[in-house]
């Protein structure tokens, strides 16, 4: 039976503001192969949560409905997912990395998202650089009503092939929004590019 593992923050935070998200981790005792993976999740199903047991990997937030999922799969490809809602079938993200984050060795991951350009951009190792910039509306995505919810991460090693994840370092903060190009003009809000002469145009 695959092991599932998951660690929340224990008040919800609210997460439609821009956000950077932290991980340092590292994987060891190898069991046969190396097997699955890890996620960084935020959901608002409950304080609790944790996947399902499924013949397929969840990294550990299959089934955590009302959610969003970046994984780092270490089976076979090492490859990166983004999905919604607890469903792998919903993957609208994947792609291969030329990272080995098997290989016993301490690596970075940082999340950075961009509540104004609804911009989710993902960094692994090489901070400088993004692996993929995403367009994603968190607020669309995740009910919350408040804009609330857990902040965690997950893990799932399989039966037969597994491994342990260790998570050395996680930091959430919230970050500020650069406005410099934005006005503001009596109660609404006007968003302006200014030109060479820093007149603000726009509508």
């Amino acid at each position: 039976m695959e092991l599932l593992g998951a660690a929340w923050y224990k008040n919800k935070i609210f997460v439609e503001n821009s956000f950077e998200t932290l991980i340092k981790f590292k994987t060891y005792d190898v069991r046969n192969l190396a097997a699955d993976g890890f996620t960084f999740t935020i959901q608002n199903d409950k304080s609790n949560a944790i996947g399902t047991h499924s013949s397929d990997t969840g990294w550990g937030a299959k089934g955590i409905s009302n959610s969003i999922s970046v994984a780092v799969d270490v089976w076979m490809n090492n490859e990166v997912e983004i999905f919604t809602g607890g469903q792998i079938s919903g993957d609208d993200w994947s792609w291969s990395s030329s990272g080995n984050y098997d290989d016993g060795n301490l690596h970075t991951m940082l999340i950075r998202y961009d509540h104004i350009k609804f911009i989710l951009s993902l960094y692994i190792d090489d901070m400088q650089n993004a692996v993929k910039d995403m367009e994603i509306n968190l607020s669309e995505v995740l009910n919350t009503n408040d804009g609330r919810a857990w902040v965690g991460v997950t893990a799932q090693g399989g039966g037969l092939n597994r491994e342990e994840f260790w998570i050395k370092e996680f930091t959430y903060s919230v970050t500020m929004t650069d406005i410099t190009n934005t006005i503001f003009v009596g109660n609404g809000m006007l968003a302006a590019t200014m030109d060479s002469n820093g007149i603000a145009s726009g509508s």
